[in-house]
């Protein structure tokens, strides 16, 4: 579980380009994932506009909506809930920050290669890195 001041820092993070809107219905993916989410995902998924980064940025990222969650492995054609990995974020170039499931952490996916990469331990610290 994240503690208070990273719930804060992620939230002054990820506010500067984004507009929240009310997510009731995150227990789709907890049921879907068969796995109980850590707060920050709660958090990161009600943002309302999922851009970040400077827009006409090459480094631009996309949240990705419930529904195009929801939907990823129709189609992005690779079984996430087998693999225990959840899509979140739209790196551009066929990679997705995913939370893995099993080993609670984030890490970014390749959907062509299936192969995932650069591990990281919160939503923070990929933010910092990448945004």
């Amino acid at each position: 579980m994240m503690d208070k001041e990273k719930t804060v820092e992620l939230l002054k993070t990820v506010s500067a380009n984004c507009e929240l809107k009310p997510l009731s219905d995150c227990l789709a993916l907890e049921q879907m994932f068969k796995a109980s989410l850590p707060l920050e995902l709660w958090i990161l998924l009600s943002f309302k506009d999922g851009i970040i980064g400077a827009k006409n940025s090459l480094s631009q990222m996309r949240i990705m909506s419930l529904t195009e969650i929801q939907s990823a492995p129709q189609e992005l054609q690779v079984d996430f809930p087998d693999k225990g990995l959840l899509p979140l974020i739209d790196c551009l170039d066929n990679d997705f920050l995913v939370y893995d499931v099993a080993r609670q952490n984030y890490s970014l996916f390749n959907i062509v290669d299936e192969v995932s990469f650069n591990s990281y331990s919160s939503l923070c610290e990929f933010l910092q890195k990448k945004a």
